[in-house]
C-alpha cells in the first residue's frame, strides 16, 4: 500500500495523528480528551467511550473529580480543596493523546509522532519513508525488530547478512499482499530512521 498514492484530502479524512509528546495542556481531563475533536467537547458519552479504547478511563474516573479534574497545578478548582489538580506521568499522558485520537473513530489509521525501531513490536503495522528518503510512504508488517532472529527463509536479501540477530536500528518488513509488495525481501533491513509511525488500530468503532 503506498500513501502517497492518496490524496491529501483523503489522507486527512482516514489518519489519526496522535501526538506523543509535549500534549500536556492545563484543562480538565476531559477537555484534555476532547481537544483530539472540538466536537466532542461537552459529550461525555464519546468522551468516555474514546478514553476506554485507549485503556484510560478507569485511571481518569479515580482521579480527584474524575474527568473535571484539573491536570495541572496552576489553577485550584476548588478553594477548599487545594489538592483538587492533578499531575500525571509520561505515560498516562500518552494514554490521553490516544484517546483523543480514538474521538476520531471514522478514520482508517492512527499514526504516532516521535517513532523509534525500538518502540516497535513484533507484527504491528508500520508506516516507513521509500528508500529515497522522499514522498512515497509504505506501510508494511514488522516481522522481525532488534534482537530476534535475522528470519533468512523468509527474507532472501537477508541470506548473506552477518550476524544471527537483527541488529539495533534496524527492521525486518513484510507486505501483508506479498505478492505485490516491495519490502524487506527484496532490500533487506529498513533503517529506523525511515520510520515515521506506527498503526495502532483501524479505528472502525462506528
Amino acid at each position: 500500500m503506498r500513501l502517497a498514492r492518496w490524496s491529501s484530502s483523503h489522507a486527512i479524512a482516514s489518519a489519526g495523528p496522535a501526538r506523543t509528546g509535549g500534549s500536556a495542556y492545563d484543562f480538565s481531563a476531559a477537555d484534555n480528551i476532547a481537544v483530539g475533536d472540538l466536537a466532542a467537547v461537552g459529550d461525555q458519552g464519546r468522551i468516555e467511550t474514546a478514553a476506554g479504547h485507549a485503556g484510560v478511563h478507569e485511571m481518569v474516573e479515580a482521579l480527584p473529580h474524575g474527568y473535571d479534574t484539573l491536570l495541572t497545578r496552576m489553577f485550584h478548582q476548588d478553594p477548599d480543596d487545594p489538592g483538587g489538580g492533578v499531575t500525571l506521568s509520561g505515560g498516562q499522558w500518552q494514554r490521553l493523546a490516544l484517546a483523543r485520537a480514538f474521538l476520531r473513530a471514522d478514520r482508517d489509521l492512527m499514526i504516532l509522532d516521535e517513532p523509534s525501531a525500538g518502540g516497535v513490536r513484533r507484527g504491528q503495522v508500520v508506516v516507513v519513508t521509500g528508500a529515497s528518503g522522499g514522498g512515497a510512504w509504505l506501510l508494511k508488517r514488522a516481522v522481525a525488530i532488534p534482537g530476534d532472529p535475522v528470519p533468512r527463509d523468509r527474507v532472501p536479501a537477508l541470506r548473506e547478512v552477518e550476524g544471527d540477530t537483527v541488529p539495533v536500528g534496524r527492521l525486518v518488513l513484510i507486505g501483508d499482499n506479498p505478492d505485490q509488495s516491495l519490502d524487506s525481501r527484496h532490500f533487506g533491513y529498513v533503517a529506523a530512521d525511515r520510520l515515521v509511525g506506527v498503526v495502532v488500530r483501524r479505528l472502525s468503532l462506528r
